[in-house]
């Protein structure tokens, strides 16, 4: 039986707003980078290999980030 999939952190809005305007594009690249990684993955899913743990939970990631980066885009 799978263990259930861990609850996503809720986004730290506090944490994203006190951002420089360096950090805040320092974490835009970083957030940018993993969905580029997690696209990977899910290409590699859809051509049928299998995926490890780790590599799942980075795709379940995938709308937290979206919603990190929106953030921080309109901010």
């Amino acid at each position: 039986m799978a263990a259930a999939p861990e609850p996503l952190p809720e986004i730290n809005y506090d944490e994203l707003t006190g951002l420089s305007a360096e950090e805040k594009t320092k974490n835009i690249k970083r957030r940018n980078k993993l969905l580029r990684q997690i696209e990977e993955l899910e290409q590699r899913q859809v051509n049928g290999e299998k995926l490890g743990e780790d590599q799942a939970k980075k795709i379940s990631r995938k709308q937290h980030i979206l919603d990190e980066l929106k953030f921080l885009n309109e901010s």
